[in-house]
C-alpha cells in the first residue's frame, strides 16, 4: 500500500509535527504552500551550491572526488543519501547542468558496488514536477 500524507501517516498536514519540515511531491503536484516549496528548494540549492564549490576545488587540485581523504567514507554515503531523492525527483537536467561536480559526485558514489547494491539502478529526473525558478 503506498504511503500517503506525512511520515506519520496523516493525510492532512494541519496538526502534524512533520508538516513544517518536509515537502511532499505527489506525481506532478505538491500539497505544500508555494512559498514553503520555494523556500525549501532555495535552501536545498544553496547547500548544493556550497558542495559544488568544494567538489570543483578538489577536481581542480586533481584530488579524489570524495569528501574526506582519498577513499569513499561514511560521509560520502551520508551526503549522497541526502541528495539522491532530490536528483530522482526534483533536481532536473537544468540543476544537474548548473552543479556538474555534484551530479558527477552523486553518480560516482552510486557506482560503487556496495552502494549500488543498496540503491539499485537510480533514474535521475529529466524534468522537475516542481518549478524551480
Amino acid at each position: 500500500m503506498p504511503r500517503t500524507g506525512t511520515p506519520c501517516g496523516n493525510t492532512r498536514t494541519d496538526g502534524c509535527p512533520h508538516a513544517s519540515r518536509r515537502i511532499f511531491v505527489y506525481g506532478n503536484h505538491t500539497t505544500a504552500p508555494a512559498a514553503l516549496v520555494k523556500a525549501k528548494l532555495d535552501a536545498a540549492l544553496a547547500a548544493v551550491g556550497k558542495l559544488e564549490v568544494l567538489l570543483a576545488s578538489k577536481k581542480a587540485a586533481a584530488k579524489a572526488p570524495v569528501l574526506v581523504g582519498d577513499k569513499i567514507t561514511l560521509a560520502d554515503i551520508a551526503v549522497v543519501s541526502g541528495l539522491v531523492r532530490g536528483y530522482q525527483g526534483v533536481f532536473d537536467r537544468k540543476v544537474q547542468a548548473e552543479f556538474p561536480s555534484v551530479f558527477a559526485y552523486v553518480k560516482a558514489i552510486l557506482a560503487y558496488p556496495e552502494v549500488a547494491q543498496v540503491y539499485g539502478e537510480v533514474k535521475f529526473a529529466e524534468e522537475s514536477p516542481v518549478k524551480l525558478a
